[in-house]
């Protein structure tokens, strides 16, 4: 049985990554729909066996009028925007290739192959067995003489095959030409990883592509796994043999594969929305659950909210537990969206154990102020995992500690937990969390949450004050203590709110209490 953890996040300009793809497909000229376009079954090109990741994105010209219709779309096409990020983009790349000894790549290039795929379409998957990985990546519309020779100038650039020797040796193989590339040098006894085993075909005009093994983590302990060259290059022909299959239809595809069968489900129940895009993450065969950090080092995500010594973002929050994550992103009027689930065995813990995915409807947004900007909505029904602050604790950096320290002792009362709890009780299910416009260039984070009776919130919350305002005096004078009126006050104090506000303030009179 599998508890899921659901929600939407809306941007007007979406994530980085749709960012970055609109840029350039945008900047570098109109896109119109052309029937030899069509969406095709990337999905049927890759090997069902062995998949732990599984990305696919289908291309603008498939949607070329739901993204015209997109307020990205105004921003990039419509005004010199696009234009000048690109070129930017271009100027960067190309003082960055300056320094290569590869001197045929040019940013136009890499600007250009971009461009094709955010506009064609493309897929890419990672497979492992045994703690060693491969990876397929499928190109869209690709058998065109200029962009194959820009890619096969990328391909020397990354490859680095040395001066005066051929790219690839070609072979056929069930009446394909497949173009191989090995690496002759080696260290030791075994291949350079990051360097070694590629090859490449075309599957009608779709551009197959298979790279490695490689070890997972790129670990230098578990390099012993592969005893020698020929043991490297036996998998690298196995994985070969696995994309084959499944394209001859030998073996499953990754288009039955459960994972991806579940990602193209998402967003369905959502009114005008039109997908272009998906993705899976699995685990490996070595895991009963994801290992979320090597997926976020592999999409991009930090691992540390705060920098090196920030919070541990992915353990915190508690999605370290999760078997499955599938998403699908794309237009629905003027936005851009993504849909994502993550899917646990069991409880959640951590931040993601207080959603209801229950109580979350993705056909109905709380109230939210116009202007605001990025936002997500979820729906919540329990309090604090009794295990988060301690988690909070160990990974927060030490000049942030002091006020987690404090809210641990707080909770660690149970008739602190009490009071909270029963503030949470009446809140919700819905939520909302987002950017209150505040200054240029300048905003405000605010959580906003229905509450069914306010009145019952109301009592609960001055119930909850008063307890932890007498926990606040007995933590600095003593339980014995008998306050009077002329005392000082407390280092911290729940301050009621002027009328007509029904709330409080935390507040530290004196300033006694400096981080706060």
């Amino acid at each position: 049985m599998s508890s899921h953890c659901q929600g939407l996040i809306f941007s007007p300009l979406g994530l980085k990554t749709a960012f970055r793809c609109c840029l350039v497909a945008i900047a570098l000229g109109p896109m119109t729909a052309r029937g030899d376009d069509a969406a095709r079954p990337l999905s049927r090109l890759v090997p069902a066996r062995g998949l732990t990741f599984y990305f696919e994105y289908e291309g603008l010209r498939a949607h070329a009028d739901a993204w015209k219709a997109t307020a990205a779309h105004e921003i990039l096409c419509e005004t010199p925007a696009g234009a000048i990020l690109t070129e930017s983009a271009r100027r960067m790349l190309h003082a960055l290739l300056k320094k290569s000894a590869e001197k045929s790549l040019s940013g136009w290039d890499l600007l250009a192959l971009e461009d094709h795929l955010v506009q064609h379409g493309f897929a890419m998957s990672f497979h492992e067995e045994d703690q060693k990985t491969h990876s397929v990546f499928v190109l869209n519309d690709f058998k065109r003489d200029e962009t194959q020779g820009r890619f096969n100038r990328l391909l020397r650039y990354e490859l680095k095959p040395g001066e005066g020797q051929p790219l690839a040796r070609t072979t056929q193989v069930h009446g394909r030409e497949l173009h191989e590339f090995r690496k002759k040098e080696s260290d030791g006894d075994w291949p350079n990883f990051t360097e070694t085993g590629a090859t490449w075909w075309f599957e009608g005009d779709m551009l197959v592509l298979i790279r490695g093994p490689e070890v997972s983590g790129n670990d230098l302990q578990l390099r012993p796994l592969f005893d020698n060259e020929r043991d490297f290059t036996s998998l690298h022909r196995s994985a070969l043999k696995d994309v084959l299959d499944a394209i001859e239809g030998k073996t499953a595809s990754a288009s039955i594969h459960p994972g991806v069968v579940a990602a193209r489900a998402e967003g369905r129940d959502l009114e005008g929305f039109e997908p272009t895009g998906l993705f899976v993450a699995e685990p490996t065969m070595q895991l009963d659950q994801l290992d979320v950090l090597r997926l976020g080092r592999l999409i991009s995500w930090p691992r540390n909210a705060g920098g090196a010594a920030g919070i541990d973002f992915v353990r915190t929050i508690g999605l370290g537990r999760a078997r499955r994550v599938v998403g699908r992103w794309g237009f629905r009027g003027k936005a851009l969206v993504t849909d994502l689930r993550f899917e646990s065995p069991g409880p959640w813990k951590g931040v993601v154990g207080m959603l209801d995915p229950a109580g979350f409807h993705k056909d109905h947004l709380p109230a939210i102020p116009a202007g605001a900007g990025t936002f997500a909505v979820g729906s919540f029904h329990e309090g604090p995992d009794p295990e988060l602050s301690a988690k909070l604790r160990s990974a927060t950096a030490a000049q942030d500690r002091p006020l987690v320290e404090a809210a641990q002792r707080v909770l660690e009362d149970a008739n602190n937990r009490r009071a909270v709890q029963g503030v949470l009780d009446r809140l919700g299910p819905m939520y909302s969390l987002f950017i209150s416009p505040w200054r240029k260039n300048e905003g405000i984070l605010t959580l906003l949450v229905s509450v069914a009776d306010m009145d019952a919130l109301a009592r609960a919350l001055d119930a909850a004050a008063d307890r932890l305002n007498a926990f606040f005096r007995e933590q600095e004078f003593g339980e014995e203590y008998a306050p009077k009126p002329d005392d000082p006050p407390p280092a911290l104090v729940l301050e009621r709110l002027p009328a007509p506000e029904r709330g409080y303030c935390l507040v530290s009179p004196g300033k006694r209490v400096p981080w706060f």
